[in-house]
């Protein structure tokens, strides 16, 4: 959105992105009961839908809109990194 290029589709795909993978292979199978990981879940697929959204604004050309949107994609983010310090906090 700031020029670079397109993002790409995997990327904003659950299966494809390396975040859910992760969370897939590593931390689902050893960690998957804790509520953290349930809620990391939830704000990796609303982080995506809103990377989604974000790249459809800018495809019709509604760049301003776009980057705009990219505190939320920030939120979310941030509120993932919260809650794996928390999990992390509670597994020491």
């Amino acid at each position: 959105m700031y020029g670079v290029r397109t993002a790409e589709a995997d990327l904003l795909s659950r299966a494809a992105n390396p975040l859910g993978q992760w969370l897939d292979q590593i931390i689902k199978p050893k960690y998957g009961t804790h509520p953290e990981v349930r809620d990391i879940e939830r704000l990796l697929q609303q982080m995506l839908e809103t990377g989604r959204t974000l790249v459809a604004e800018y495809e019709r050309n509604r760049i301003e809109e776009a980057r705009a949107g990219l505190d939320r994609v920030n939120t979310q983010a941030e509120q993932i990194d919260r809650l794996l310090g928390q999990l992390e906090q509670k597994l020491k």
